[in-house]
């Protein structure tokens, strides 16, 4: 189902809490394909730490602390553990957190934000690809108000629906996003929405990237999160002047149509890319080739 106001795109029916824990205890690891290779996993999960802290650490104080919701096997909080930040964690995978205190990750949890005991308050809470599992988002964002210090922000990260042609992943097929772990695909006006409802006002992040930390290669949504208790009346009035669900819709259309023939953006990128691939390839044996065999097959020709 589509938002006709927002634009958020959202299962519905959805599975019921019973359902929900079996999935995600039985069968989400194993669809990410993350469980078989667990180095591999916990080293990709150290990317997209060096992406987050690269954007934070303009603000985030030294020695701050940091919480990361759905934080697998902990690959991503190491790095901040390694630039001397205290560090806490929660999964719905228990074979993950164990796996991360395998290699010393410290405070990982089972459960969401409130299963990480104790009363400390962090400056940072994050969530990697997780917002859009969510079963109860707007409780969620309630509940970190309680664990977010004065001054603290919320970093959310999620796939972004609205620029699907225009990235090699999934370069236009809208059924890479439509799977059955992604509860919502949230447009940024959903997340705004949502989060003024909770007391928060938000900006579009701009993640740095350099050669150490690279952008994905997939469609993102990088957003903060500010307590701030006077936005929701704002956001609401913009609500209701907004046509962000009729964009979303015929956006959507277009781009299922275009995937069809083969004619959207990264599509097209593909196939030039192949093409230049190749053209490298030819040329790169015709240089290697010495000039007898050259002459051999232009005699040949001949």
């Amino acid at each position: 189902m589509l938002c006709a106001s927002c634009g958020t795109i959202r299962i519905n029916p959805y599975l019921d809490d019973a359902s929900l824990a079996d999935f995600y205890t039985h069968f989400f690891q194993q669809m990410y394909g993350r469980v078989p290779n667990l180095e591999s996993y916990f080293a990709q999960q150290a990317k997209y730490g060096e992406r987050v802290l690269a954007s934070v650490k303009g603000w985030l104080k030294p020695g701050s602390l940091v919480y990361e919701v759905g934080c697998g096997a902990g690959g991503a909080l190491i790095v901040f553990k390694s630039h001397g930040y205290a560090i806490g964690g929660s999964d719905y995978s228990a074979e993950l957190i164990a796996a991360g205190k395998q290699r010393g990750v410290e405070n990982l949890y089972y459960g969401s934000l409130t299963d990480i005991p104790g009363d400390t308050k962090a400056d940072l809470i994050y969530l990697n690809h997780v917002f859009e599992h969510m079963n109860q988002p707007l409780g969620f964002l309630r509940d970190c108000h309680s664990r977010l210090a004065a001054g603290g922000r919320i970093v959310i990260i999620v796939p972004d629906v609205s620029r699907i042609d225009r990235f090699t992943v999934p370069a236009g097929d809208l059924l890479q996003f439509l799977h059955l772990a992604h509860k919502y695909n949230f447009s940024f006006a959903g997340i705004e929405r949502l989060s003024a409802k909770a007391g928060y006002r938000v900006r579009r992040m701009k993640p740095v990237a350099n050669m150490q930390t690279p952008h994905s290669i997939m469609p993102e949504l990088w957003i903060e999160l500010i307590a701030d208790s006077a936005v929701q009346d704002a956001i609401a009035a913009k609500a209701e002047a907004g046509n962000d669900g009729t964009r979303m819709f015929r956006y959507l259309q277009k781009t299922e149509t275009l995937y069809a023939r083969g004619l959207c953006r990264a599509q097209l990128a593909q196939r030039l890319q192949g093409k230049r691939e190749s053209l490298e390839y030819n040329l790169s044996r015709l240089r290697r080739a010495t000039p007898a065999k050259v002459l051999r097959k232009l005699k040949g020709i001949s």
